[in-house]
């Protein structure tokens, strides 16, 4: 009697998206039999949110520029803004930009970096005081003369800037451009053309202002299965009346 024999196998061809060379499915074969963990190999584009190469992201992607008017405002008021980048940079980890801590990036180009700090920037801080009202506001016949130092005209072009962009978008896209009222700022010398937009008062409205910068909503619905429900209210029935011969009797 003949022994069995399957026929051999023709080969196909690979057309899995991950392209593994026959050394290498060796060179796994022979790590897996020896009890190795050999990591699997994945193909881009082709990996789970769990085993993607990209690490999570936080909020270092995040950049924030921030504009202010300390030099013409007093000490007091520079303190204030060095505490909101110290806050928002070390403490909660975004990228942020303060021309006082960048000198020699303003020094390069000071009008270049007031562009990037606009354009560039995912949102923009703008810390209130009289004298920003001042230079945003006024007009460019009464301000074109009143302009003392490179700051304020880097100021002055921050603020066209910043109108352009809300000019042409017809809205505060995303909320980029952030009003900020530091302690002691008052709404009154918010610039016109930023006030039918949002005003944060910083430290109070810190939580406000970082659930804007990742998209959240302000106010998070209860979720479904945890709300509470009324009793079913009771049904009073009416009470039970027998009527005998004897009572009919006696209604006669």
């Amino acid at each position: 009697m003949d022994s069995y024999s399957e026929p051999a196998q023709k080969p196909h061809e690979n057309l899995s998206p991950l392209k593994v060379t026959e050394a290498r499915r060796l060179s796994l074969t022979d790590s897996l039999s020896s009890g190795e963990n050999v990591a699997s190999p994945v193909s881009p584009g082709y990996e789970s949110g769990y085993m993607s190469s990209e690490g999570p992201s936080g909020n270092s992607g995040k950049t924030i520029s921030i504009i202010h008017c300390s030099d013409l405002e007093g000490k007091a008021f520079q303190e204030k803004v060095f505490d909101l980048y110290d806050q928002f940079s070390r403490t909660l980890g975004y990228k942020c930009h303060l021309d006082k801590l960048e000198i020699v990036k303003v020094a390069e180009n000071k009008f270049r970096y007031a562009v990037k700090s606009v354009q560039q920037s995912d949102f923009v801080f703008i810390c209130i005081s009289p004298e920003l009202k001042r230079i945003f506001d006024s007009s460019l016949e009464e301000i074109s003369d009143s302009l003392e130092g490179d700051e304020e005209c880097m100021l002055r072009l921050e603020s066209d800037l910043i109108l352009a962009d809300l000019a042409s978008n017809a809205s505060n896209r995303k909320g980029k451009f952030m009003t900020i009222l530091l302690k002691g700022s008052s709404k009154s010398d918010v610039p016109y053309f930023l006030n039918l937009y949002m005003k944060y008062h910083w430290p109070k409205d810190e939580q406000k202002i970082v659930r804007m910068i990742k998209g959240l909503p302000e106010i998070v619905p209860v979720p479904v299965g945890n709300v509470k429900t009324d009793p079913p209210s009771l049904v009073v029935k009416p009470a039970k009346t027998e009527l005998t011969l004897q009572g009919l009797l006696e209604c006669v």
